[in-house]
C-alpha cells in the first residue's frame, strides 16, 4: 500500500470522527439552550404570579390556573423538542 493511500485512509477516519464529534456538540447544545430558555421562561412565569394580586385568585380557580401554565410549557417544550 502506497503512503498516499495510507494518508488518504488517515484522512477518512479523521473526517469522520471529527463529524461525529462535532454533531455530537450540536446535540448537546442545542438540547442545553433549549432547557435554559424554558427554565427561564418557566422562572420568568413564577415571578409573575407571585405579583399577581390576591384578587387575580379569587376570580380564577387554581386548577385552571395550573392547567394554563403546565399546557403552556409543555407546548414550548414540544417545540422545543422538534427543533432539534
Amino acid at each position: 500500500m502506497s503512503s498516499q493511500a495510507s494518508r488518504r485512509k488517515g484522512l477518512f477516519v479523521v473526517a469522520g470522527a471529527a463529524t461525529l464529534a462535532l454533531s455530537s456538540a450540536q446535540t448537546y447544545l442545542t438540547g442545553w439552550v433549549g432547557e435554559r430558555v424554558l427554565a427561564d421562561l418557566r422562572n420568568r412565569l413564577f415571578g409573575h404570579l407571585q405579583r399577581l394580586s390576591l384578587g387575580y385568585y379569587e376570580r380564577n380557580r387554581t386548577g385552571a390556573i395550573v392547567s394554563r401554565i403546565t399546557n403552556g410549557c409543555n407546548s414550548d417544550s414540544n417545540w422545543e423538542a422538534m427543533t432539534r
